[in-house]
């Protein structure tokens, strides 16, 4: 008898699209990152968790940024969280369904005081995939 992959006759377990309440069509994200700039051009690297409430999954993504700057040298961190909706406009469920291409857009400013000495500052941020399906 010839080896055959066991899991190819498996259905997919997920269902295929349906209809589902308003608010599990939500999910939550928290990351960090860090980001260095130089010559006006930045650079980050960082971690995101995400949680998907539509399915209740959970995945960790590497992040990469590219930017440009104002500034000539520069060195910064950010910790940040949100919402992503528009997890139930894919055919199937699946937390990787975030993962891939994203645009966003930030604005912040500084504070007018620091935490144990280091310079903070505020800012707001929104994303949407490539495919236009989820933002954030």
């Amino acid at each position: 008898m010839p080896a055959t992959d066991a899991l190819e006759n498996v259905p997919d377990p997920r269902p295929a699209r349906i209809s589902y309440p308003a608010l599990s069509n939500f999910g939550f994200v928290q990351g960090v990152m860090t980001s260095y700039a130089l010559g006006f051009i930045g650079w980050g690297k960082g971690e995101e968790r995400v949680y998907d409430y539509l399915d209740f999954e959970y995945a960790e993504f590497d992040t990469y940024a590219g930017s440009l700057t104002t500034d000539l040298v520069n060195y910064g961190g950010s910790l940040y969280m949100g919402y992503v909706s528009g997890w139930s406009n894919y055919d199937r469920a699946d937390v990787g369904n975030y993962g891939g291409v994203s645009v966003s857009i930030s604005a912040g400013g500084s504070l007018p005081f620091s935490f144990a000495g280091v310079p903070s500052g505020i800012a707001l941020s929104a994303f949407v995939t490539k495919d236009g399906n989820m933002t954030g």
